[in-house]
């Protein structure tokens, strides 16, 4: 059957399991796997039908390859954000303190923020310098539920080294 032929829920019946363990093996976050799967078979879908017959599965697994690698791009490029500003932004909303608990509140965020993973860091400031979770979602390629969870997530380990650092 030419793909012209073919139509394209058939495509996509055929071909969504090995795609998104092709995106999953890129991105490692089985919810991360799962948008990006959907938004290649979305390029695919307005893309359709291929200029050629000859290699569909290989035209669909470059389309799947290039969504996921721009959204590592951007994970990365998201990831790497100072976390002075994250400091700061603590400091400028902290309630009225003597300045020897400001240090050591100052020290047990430091402290506790180096216990992060560098994924929940960027979050964190991103989320305190006023990005909603639905612009970190369309960002970072996830859902908004999904990022929503992981920020709720990264609040939580931040309060709980936090807490673990107290004397």
């Amino acid at each position: 059957m030419s793909v012209h032929a073919m139509p394209f829920e058939d495509l996509y019946a055929t071909h969504y399991l090995r795609i998104y363990r092709h995106v999953y093996r890129l991105v490692r976050q089985h919810e991360q796997a799962e948008d990006l799967t959907q938004t290649a078979f979305l390029k695919a879908w307005r893309a359709w039908p291929p200029a050629s017959d000859a290699n569909l599965s290989g035209w669909l697994s470059t389309i799947a390859t290039r969504v996921a690698l721009d959204a590592l791009a951007h994970r990365r490029r998201l990831s790497f954000q100072s976390l002075d500003t994250l400091v700061e932004w603590l400091e400028e909303t902290a309630s009225p303190m003597r300045e020897d608990e400001v240090c050591l509140e100052r020290l047990l965020f430091t402290e506790a923020l180096r216990h992060l993973p560098t994924h929940m860091c960027a979050l964190l400031l991103l989320s305190s310098k006023g990005y909603s979770a639905t612009e970190l979602a369309r960002e970072r390629g996830l859902h908004k539920a999904t990022l929503a969870r992981q920020l709720v997530a990264a609040r939580a380990e931040l309060a709980r080294h936090m807490k673990e650092g107290q004397p």
